[in-house]
């Protein structure tokens, strides 16, 4: 019962953050915000990539529905995390040097804070925003999805990356930026959207195990990209 209930509970926060998106946005205004080096705070990334369903048939039928779902979506979470073993990719460490080189092309640094972020807030923003050495600001950015997602039964599972970030100046803690990117986002979404390529679809899990080099690279372009089109922002 608790899983069908994490479950229920998952489907509801990918629409509530994803598509209504409550939070507000801010833009950044870089002539007022005069920031020339930026504190990264460790980020919100989920323990495991996910492969969801996003309106599957199980969710058609209750909780014993419910609980079908959960099954299906461990498993096929299970294979994706084998994927990325056979091809030595490491999720975490990819969304870090990505982040990193997105911002270095537009000359803003990102200096990596120490420590580890709080369990309670993985997938919410930072109570404090720690800073580093010389920086003006800092960079807080959680993951509320990671992996492949296939709209329904019979559609592609195309790679999936929603990012939440928002930029804090650290002299008196006011907020400079706030938004979301979306790599691949549900219709409706309010976030800054950017549309996934063509040439990373799988029709169903079978053609994402029969070619695993493939799904790495379609979701290794995913983080490129969703991370470079942050880093615009701040342009």
């Amino acid at each position: 019962m608790a899983r069908v209930i994490r479950v229920l509970g998952f489907l509801a926060c990918v629409f509530v953050l994803s598509a209504c998106q409550s939070l507000p946005t801010t833009a950044y205004n870089k002539a007022e915000s005069n920031v020339k080096s930026i504190s990264l705070a460790p980020m919100g990334v989920p323990k495991a990539p996910a492969v969801r369903i996003l309106a599957s048939v199980g969710a058609n039928f209750g909780l014993i529905g419910a609980a079908i779902e959960e099954g299906r979506a461990a498993a096929a979470s299970k294979e994706l995390q084998e994927i990325f073993a056979q091809s030595n990719y490491d999720y975490r460490k990819d969304l870090q040097d990505s982040l990193a080189l997105a911002f270095s092309e537009i000359s803003l640094p990102l200096q990596s804070a120490p420590g580890e972020r709080p369990a309670k807030e993985q997938a919410k923003f930072l109570t404090t925003c720690p800073a580093t050495p010389d920086a003006d600001a800092c960079l807080d950015v959680f993951f509320t999805y990671f992996g492949y997602m296939s709209a329904g039964a019979t559609t592609d599972y195309v790679p999936t990356v929603h990012m939440t970030a928002k930029l804090v100046r650290l002299s008196d803690r006011a907020t400079l930026f706030q938004d979301q990117v979306h790599y691949n986002a549900l219709a409706g979404t309010k976030a800054i959207v950017v549309q996934p390529s063509d040439e990373y679809r799988f029709k169903d899990r079978d053609a994402m195990k029969a070619d695993p080099q493939r799904v790495t690279a379609g979701i290794q372009q995913a983080v490129r990209a969703a991370t470079s089109e942050l880093a615009k922002q701040f342009k």
